[in-house]
């Protein structure tokens, strides 16, 4: 089936549902975000207590934007900043480039959003620091309880993973497991985030123009959770502990699925259910 074709019907199938469900009219999350419209100020955030979102709109239905606004009262200590689709490419464009052509060469070669959207937040906290999580998460203690203007702050999924070698200084309760990646707490200019980008760059060659069988598997590995699992495991290696904390699984069982969070697909259908498809066409060799 044409891919365009899919997203239309994945789309109307979740408009549906919404419908039925009373989640529609949609909500603005606008007046309870600063919304990224250019950075001549951008800078202000530098080392503040930030709270990253980057999603197509700030529409959500009914329970996801209760959900989302429940957070954000929650935390009113922080800033919860929300860049749209195309304010994240200008960002890219403008800022990004600078800081690591190479890497931007890359996120502009990504066929999924979602493979963007993980380069974009490495680059975002390298720049700024912060915590920067999907629109589909929220979490139910205070993020301070956590949060880390020094360290990097590593939690893990129940997920499983198995690493060939592990760290001496991996802990043993989390070896197997994915390191968490829908939320990153980190600041700025942090060397793990800077580990994850060169190993995404080492990468790219061998992800480019191949198609793969199971593409979920492929997107994660080359961008997502499972690159991040092996960064950390570099991270150790090379710098040991300095600037890290551990945070059990999911930040001490905090983060969760926000509800509602499943209409999201009404403005960008999933790509779980892709398979037999590239994750990355460049015109011409790396």
């Amino acid at each position: 089936m044409n891919k365009a074709i899919r997203d239309i019907l994945i789309q109307s199938k979740w408009a549906t549902k919404a419908l039925v469900h009373c989640e529609l009219p949609l909500k603005n999350l606008q007046k309870h975000v600063i919304k990224i419209k250019n950075f001549d100020n951008i800078d202000e955030f530098i080392d503040q207590q930030n709270y990253f979102f980057s999603w197509k709109t700030s529409w959500l239905t009914r329970t996801h934007y209760e959900e989302i606004l429940t957070l954000i009262q929650r935390n009113q200590d922080f800033n919860f900043i929300l860049f749209d689709d195309k304010t994240q490419e200008k960002w890219m464009l403008e800022i990004g480039s600078q800081i690591d052509s190479s890497i931007y060469r890359i996120y502009k070669a990504c066929i999924f959003s979602a493979t963007k959207s993980d380069i974009f937040r490495l680059l975002l906290l390298k720049s700024y620091g912060g915590i920067y999580s999907g629109i589909n998460m929220t979490c139910d203690k205070p993020l301070n309880s956590f949060f880390s203007k020094t360290e990097f702050v590593c939690t893990f999924e129940k997920n499983k993973l198995r690493l060939k070698e592990y760290s001496k200084l991996y802990p043993d309760e989390f070896k197997g497991h994915y390191l968490v990646q829908h939320t990153l707490m980190a600041p700025r200019n942090h060397k793990l985030l800077d580990v994850a980008i060169t190993r995404i760059k080492k990468s790219a060659n061998f992800y480019n123009d191949k198609v793969f069988e199971h593409t979920p598997t492929a997107l994660w590995n080359f961008s997502a959770p499972g690159m991040l699992t092996h960064a950390l495991n570099e991270y150790l290696d090379t710098h040991g502990k300095a600037d890290i904390s551990f945070a059990g699984f999911e930040y001490y069982n905090s983060y969760r699925y926000a509800s509602g969070h499943k209409y999201r697909y009404m403005f960008s259908p999933s790509y779980h259910g892709v398979r037999n498809s590239k994750i990355l066409k460049f015109n011409d060799t790396i």
